[in-house]
């Protein structure tokens, strides 16, 4: 029976992860083993995950100092003795015939749904796969770019199993300095060495939201949109490979780009002039080309960035900020 390496990261999840570790060891497919690594939790998260690796010898633990979800991951990655790996939050839980949904339909790449639950259980939303069975992935890339705006669906880390073989491969692994979408990130570096992708009629991972320590309620102060912009550009030259990326495509990624532009500027209110016109200057590098169509004072504000107004733009973001003080 071919198996089936689960990776699960864990930071201060006491209050979730007794669930979901039990929603895995309850899976009719037997053949795997879950590698849990604990992330520095200061709550009693290690000490459930230890009390279940007594009880079931599939069930491995690991600890290190706190260093990020991707660094965990890659963790579990390097530890990993399977012919496919899975990933599994520990604040998500699964249905029973998750895990052979999976094996039942092998390939180096599979990706299901997913259910998006409340705190109190109720659905919130159903993601389905926008294709069934096997899709050659010049296929997949026409609708690639719509289909992650819309609903995240190629950049979750859940409802998808890789094979360790193709990560080992190509020596695939999370970028540890990334804290948003890095999910997305590391899987465009598979997308890029596929020729196919496998895709399950199966949404019974469910998600989680708005849990603690959840990426979703991260400040924007503690995001590096520099990196946001350089995931961007990586879809871009994906989609490029595989001609398909589209003027509808174009217009898509200038609109985000441009609001990661405008977010970078109002950020730089704080700084003093030296460190501004350096920040500008590298945002310049980085994006020289903006949508010009947006709306009110981020329009104000794009228009003088395109035109290198970068004094200008110093003297308004000060001014604001009194303004708002």
């Amino acid at each position: 029976m071919t198996m089936l390496s689960i990776i699960m990261p864990i930071f201060n999840k006491e209050k979730y992860v007794r669930q979901s570790i039990q929603s895995i060891l309850n899976q009719n497919y037997k053949n795997f083993e879950l590698i849990i690594v604990n992330d520095g939790s200061t709550d009693k998260s290690l000490e459930i995950c230890l009390e279940f690796q007594r009880q079931d010898q599939r069930v491995h633990v690991m600890t290190t100092n706190n260093g990020g979800v991707s660094k965990a991951r890659n963790i579990g990655l390097d530890y990993a003795k399977g012919n496919y790996v899975l990933f599994i939050d520990s604040d998500d839980f699964v249905d029973p015939f998750y895990l052979s949904s999976f094996m039942n339909n092998m390939d180096d790449v599979v990706i299901g749904g997913l259910t998006k639950i409340s705190q109190n259980g109720k659905i919130l939303d159903k993601i389905s796969p926008p294709y069934l069975g096997c899709v050659d992935i010049n296929i997949v890339a026409h609708s690639f770019y719509h289909e992650q705006l819309e609903t995240g669906i190629y950049g979750f880390v859940s409802s998808k199993m890789i094979s360790l073989e193709l990560i080992n491969q190509y020596q695939i692994r999370f970028d540890e300095s990334i804290t948003l979408a890095e999910d997305f990130c590391f899987f465009l570096d598979i997308y890029s060495k596929v020729e196919k992708i496998t895709f399950i009629d199966e949404k019974g991972y469910y998600y989680l939201q708005e849990t603690e320590n959840s990426a979703l309620k991260t400040d924007d102060s503690k995001i590096n949109f520099f990196q946001q912009i350089n995931i961007q550009k990586k879809a871009k030259k994906f989609l490029i490979s595989k001609n398909s990326f589209s003027e509808e495509n174009e217009k898509k990624y200038l609109q985000l780009i441009t609001g990661y532009v405008y977010t970078i500027l109002l950020q730089s209110s704080c700084l003093d002039y030296k460190e501004y016109k350096y920040k500008f200057n590298l945002l310049k590098e980085n994006v020289e080309i903006v949508d010009k169509e947006c709306q009110g004072f981020m329009k104000f504000f794009i228009d003088l960035y395109d035109k290198n107004k970068y004094y200008l733009i110093f003297f308004l973001l000060k001014i604001k900020k009194v303004l708002v003080r």
